[in-house]
C-alpha cells in the first residue's frame, strides 16, 4: 500500500485482501505460462494442447485465445477437451 500511495495518494485501505499459497501447493509450485521472448507462445500451446491417443490436455498454458495464464483459459480448455472427448465418444457409441 505504501508504494500505492506514492502513486495515487486518494487510495483508500482495501476491505479485505487474499492471498493465494500456490507456491505450497506440491503439484504446481505457483507455476503458471508466460510468452518467452524468442518462442512462438501459439506454438508451443498448440503442441502442448495436442491430443495423444485417448488422451487429451487442457489448461491454460493450451489456451489459444490470449487467455494464457488465467483460470477463464484453464477453463476453456477444459471444455474444449471435454467436448472433444464428447464428440469421439458419440461417433463410437
Amino acid at each position: 500500500m505504501a508504494h500505492l500511495k506514492l502513486m495515487f495518494p486518494a487510495i483508500t485501505q482495501p476491505d479485505e485482501a487474499i492471498f493465494t499459497r500456490w507456491s505450497k501447493e506440491e503439484h504446481v509450485r505457483g507455476s503458471y505460462s508466460f510468452n518467452k521472448v524468442g518462442r512462438d507462445f501459439s506454438d508451443d500451446a498448440g503442441n502442448l494442447k495436442r491430443r495423444v491417443g485417448n488422451v487429451w490436455f487442457a489448461g491454460e498454458a493450451t489456451n489459444l485465445d490470449e487467455w494464457q495464464g488465467t483460470i477463464a483459459g484453464a477453463w476453456d480448455t477444459g471444455e474444449e477437451a471435454a467436448n472433444d472427448m464428447l464428440s469421439v465418444l458419440n461417433k463410437q457409441g
